[in-house]
Formats: C-alpha cells, structure tokens, sequence
C-alpha cells in the first residue's frame, strides 16, 4: 500500500552504479521503527524520523531496541501526527536533551548537498489529504541514466532503504524538508 502512496520504490543498485551511491554511513545501519514504540504512540513517524538522525549521527551506538526511553522524551515534543511543523519542537527537544544539535530548514535544492556534507535530512511527504509521512534521507545515487534517487529510512523497516526518484519531490509527494546539523 505505501508504495502506492508515497512513490517509494525497491531500492535495486546495479553493481556499476556504486561509484554514485551516497550514504551518510557506510555501514548497514539498524533503524528504529514506529512498531517499536505503538505502546507509547501512534502516528509517530516525525518522532521516530528525530530519532533515527540522532542514531545516524551517534553511529547507532545503541540497539533500535533500548531507544524506548530517549523515544519517550522525543514524543513530548513531537507528538502523534500529522506533525507538519518539525523544526521547533525538534529544537526545543534537542536543547532540553543538552545534544550537540538543531534542525534547520532546507529547500528542496538543499536537500543532496546536506546529504553529501553528511547531514540527515527530514522530509515530509504527502500521499493525499490525509496520508502525511516523515521519512529520513540518508542518501541519494544517480542511475545509469543520470536520474537522481533519494535512499529513504521509511520508519516500517528495520533494514535497508526505500528510494523515491528526486523528481518525484516535485508536485504531491514533497511538503517540507529539514536537516540536523551541529551546532
């Protein structure tokens, strides 16, 4: 159903590609996923989204398991969705977190050079008037035919990416994107 919606598609890399893949991190990372917190939430994909960019940022120091009280303190500030405003209540998470961090805005010709500097983007996507989804960038590849992808944590899967083709951020899909950066 969520491929249908919010454009997402397998990501399937061919071999010769590789050269244009770029990933915040170089290992396979083990995402939260918003199964993992339904006792404390639901519709908490913007949470979880601040979440994965901090175990991004940490080098998933901690199982996706253990996050259960650091998700706890997030949800406070960005709670059940839709969420359609994540900079600010980010922040002010962040600052009573005492963490290193703050989410700015990003325009949508922003989004690959954050990634390429190494930071996590934030997108929220817009499926219909009421299917609204934060997903966190956390890389881009170019095909053989010089298209652009955006490699996306989608918040269901504890592995792996889903991709969207960069074009597709124009018209019903993209509405906002934001970015943590150290401050």
């Amino acid at each position: 159903m969520r491929d249908s919606i919010y454009g997402f598609e397998s990501v399937k890399i061919p071999e010769t590609a590789r050269k244009r893949v770029h990933l915040i991190t170089g290992r396979p990372p083990e995402w939260a996923i918003m199964k993992d917190f339904d006792d404390l939430a639901r519709n908490h994909c913007c949470a979880t989204s601040l979440l994965n960019a901090l175990r991004l940022e940490e080098n998933f120091a901690a199982p996706a398991a253990s996050e259960h009280a650091r998700f706890a303190l997030i949800h406070r500030y960005l709670p059940n969705g839709p969420v359609f405003f994540m900079v600010r209540p980010a922040n002010l998470y962040l600052q009573a977190a005492k963490l290193p961090y703050r989410v700015v805005p990003l325009k949508k010709e922003e989004i690959c050079s954050a990634l390429q500097e190494g930071r996590p983007v934030f997108l929220l996507l817009c499926g219909s008037l009421f299917h609204w989804h934060w997903v966190v960038a956390a890389g881009f590849h170019d095909d053989e035919n010089g298209a652009r992808h955006l490699l996306l944590e989608d918040n269901w899967h504890r592995t792996g990416y889903e991709q969207i083709p960069f074009s597709k951020l124009a018209g019903l899909y993209f509405r906002s994107a934001c970015c943590l950066v150290v401050r």
